[in-house]
């Protein structure tokens, strides 16, 4: 038969009331004795509360899209360990040729980078200008002075000497992290001075005759040698390669090549980006580095006749302290 019109209102509003309000918001129908929500039971219940669901639902995809006053859900960890700066230099600076065109060589070089920059922002404004000093074209005749190579004006002398105070002060305030492999392309005058320092006179000497007056020199690779100056060096091989071919001459000043095993705590300091000339991935060492050669090799194929090739360990303050 027909139904009453309050039962019939009942319902409309039970109906009307399972659903979205104006504001947003989710508005429950009210049960009451005479509602049809008691009567049908369960199934009605069922409906409704796959309809909350739905709403919230709705409402946590809003959140998740920053449609919102909901926080964005938290991203998911990624899987695995990042490897940190000091690991991608203790993995991949100790290896002997990287090569520059690699990956492998992108991941060190930017390691170094961010390592450098750190160094950078703890140097004083005095260190800051020794660095940029060096590293513009003053670090030739600076060097030249400090190893006893030329005789400037007193006032170039005394210029040179406080840049290199400020220099050394920089450098004291970095180390490398790991054992590291660093290359440097040298002429007949680094020979020369390996040669004064056991008390040989090369002067005259051609390449050949030099490598075999240091083969001579008895426990040669017990014996501690000293660069007065800072040393420059590079990352690259092929960089230091190149730098050993400029200006050489064969038989008058011939080229070599250097390479340096230099351990955890070595005074170094990884200077690209600061250089005039970019792209020489330059590490930096202080003045006074003392260093043992541990073999001397022929280099001909690479570099020319009479060529070698110096295999070199640093020894950096802890190590010295131990052999005194």
């Amino acid at each position: 038969g027909e139904e009453s019109p309050a039962l019939e209102a009942q319902a409309q509003a039970a109906q009307s009331g399972a659903g979205l309000s104006m504001s947003g918001g989710f508005t429950m129908p009210v049960a009451t004795a005479a509602s049809p929500i008691q009567g049908f039971g369960g199934g009605i219940r069922r409906t409704l509360g796959k309809m909350w669901s739905g709403v919230k639902n709705f409402f946590k995809g809003i959140g998740k899209s920053g449609g919102g006053d909901s926080a964005p859900a938290p991203a998911k960890p990624k899987k695995g360990k990042l490897k940190s700066d000091a690991d991608i230099i203790a993995n991949l600076g100790n290896t002997p040729d990287l090569d520059p065109e690699s990956a492998e060589f992108t991941q060190l070089t930017g390691a170094m980078g961010r390592q450098s920059e750190g160094w950078q922002r703890s140097l004083t404004p005095e260190e800051s200008d020794a660095v940029n000093y060096y590293t513009s074209q003053e670090f030739f005749g600076m060097n030249r002075h400090l190893r006893g190579l030329n005789r400037p004006t007193p006032q170039k002398a005394a210029e040179y000497e406080k840049k290199a105070a400020d220099l050394s002060s920089a450098l004291n305030k970095t180390r490398t992290s790991s054992d590291m492999v660093l290359h440097r392309g040298v002429k007949d005058d680094f020979v020369r001075s390996l040669l004064a320092q056991v008390g040989i006179n090369g002067t005259g000497m051609y390449a050949t005759q030099m490598k075999q007056a240091l083969k001579n020199v008895s426990g040669l690779g017990n014996m501690v040698f000293q660069d007065k100056g800072f040393t420059s060096t590079s990352l690259s091989r092929s960089v230091a390669k190149d730098f050993a071919k400029s200006d050489a001459r064969p038989l008058e000043n011939q080229s070599h090549l250097i390479e340096y095993h230099a351990p955890k705590g070595t005074k170094a300091a990884y200077v690209e980006g600061l250089t005039a000339t970019e792209d020489e991935f330059e590490m930096l060492l202080d003045r006074g580095q003392k260093y043992k050669i541990r073999e001397i090799l022929d280099a001909s194929d690479e570099l020319g006749y009479g060529a070698m090739k110096f295999i070199i360990d640093l020894i950096n303050d802890e190590e010295d302290g131990k052999e005194k």
